[in-house]
């Protein structure tokens, strides 16, 4: 290198860092995006368990992965982690990978995240059958393990904006209150005045989804895959064209639900079954 060079070298180096060179310092490292940090958490504290259908319910992971795969590989920091460490097969059109992409985007959604600070996070999850916390710096590493023996608790009842049919109207299932008038089923499936014997709610855990089911009659009702319908069965089993309530089932279509919690009651009478926003169900509580 000639002596008329050097000078130049120091000057372009004066000026890179006088215009705001980012750089790093020799040996620092960057640090990890949120979803390399959830997989480090992961290693220490096991894999998340969430909530899907209890029972098969044919095409469901197929259609959500469907649905929801654009999206989730537009998030590129959460793409690139989910192949970086799930290592799908198969190609990107395939449901076999929109699956397999699909379920460790789920299982990363199942993790809550609370910022600390300079890139470190205090987190939440559950495993099947622990409720574990601790904290998560920004370089990866995980301090501060606690669990304690937690199953998941799974929501199987219904959306909070559901009607319930009463003598005295449709009433919403959150306003309800032991003792309230309510229609309800008796033994042969008619319409008989009964209360409200018991109430129950279940809060959502993260990434629970509901099912929206349509009845060829213009009515539908949201519930989570695992309630009853009157004759036995669980939403989650319902498929297009069986029969619930008198009608067909149009269409099953799996939705969001973010309104914090599911919602259950027991009517008095033999059955304990209602009208929930025009259609039969069973209860999640007592033993009818």
């Amino acid at each position: 290198m000639s002596t008329r060079t050097l000078p130049l070298l120091l000057l372009l180096a004066i000026f890179a860092v006088a215009c705001g060179s980012t750089l790093p310092a020799p040996g620092s490292t960057p640090p990890l995006s949120v979803p390399e940090l959830k997989y480090r958490v992961i290693a220490q504290a096991g894999i998340p368990a969430f909530c899907g259908p209890p029972v098969v319910f044919g095409g469901y992971e197929e259609q959500q992965a469907a649905a929801e795969f654009a999206a989730i590989k537009a998030d590129a920091e959460t793409y690139r982690a989910i192949i970086a460490h799930a290592h799908p097969a198969g190609d990107e059109s395939g449901p076999d990978y929109q699956v397999a992409v699909w379920r460790e985007w789920r299982r990363l959604q199942a993790i809550s995240f609370t910022g600390t600070g300079s890139g470190a996070y205090d987190f939440g999850l559950n495993t099947e059958m622990a409720q574990v916390t601790g904290h998560v710096d920004a370089a990866g590493r995980v301090s501060g393990l606690s669990s304690r023996p937690a199953r998941l608790n799974c929501p199987i009842c219904l959306a909070a904006t559901t009607l319930i049919a009463t003598p005295n109207g449709p009433v919403a299932v959150t306003a309800l209150r032991l003792g309230d008038p309510v229609w309800t089923a008796d033994q042969r499936g008619g319409r008989v005045a009964g209360v409200v014997r018991a109430l129950g709610s279940v809060a959502f855990p993260l990434g629970h989804d509901g099912l929206r089911v349509v009845l060829s009659d213009g009515r539908s009702v949201t519930a989570s895959a695992g309630h009853p319908t009157a004759d036995g069965r669980a939403v989650g089993m319902l498929a297009p064209g069986a029969e619930l309530d008198g009608a067909q089932v149009v269409s099953v279509t799996p939705v969001r639900l973010r309104d914090g919690g599911t919602y259950d009651l027991l009517a008095s009478g033999p059955t304990g079954e209602y009208w929930a926003d025009g259609v039969l169900l069973g209860s999640t509580l007592g033993d009818h």
